[in-house]
């Protein structure tokens, strides 16, 4: 899915993820609860929390990555 959306729209040359987040916003603009407390749930309660621990995948893809340097 992150490869997904780092991929650059070929229309508008912006990545899916800046379109998806824009669409997002523009949601919680016109008053759709829903995205309101989405958004603030992902921004503000991050603050509180601690990094989530890597994945497994993330977690073997940084060995690869260190192994082969």
């Amino acid at each position: 899915m992150r490869a997904q959306l780092d991929r650059v729209d070929p229309e508008t040359g912006r990545k899916y993820a800046e379109l998806l987040i824009e669409s997002w916003v523009s949601s919680a603009i016109a008053g759709n609860f829903r995205a309101v407390q989405e958004i603030l749930d992902r921004t503000e309660a991050a603050r509180d929390q601690a990094p989530a621990p890597a994945s497994f995948d993330e977690a073997a893809a940084l060995r690869v990555l260190e192994e082969g340097s």
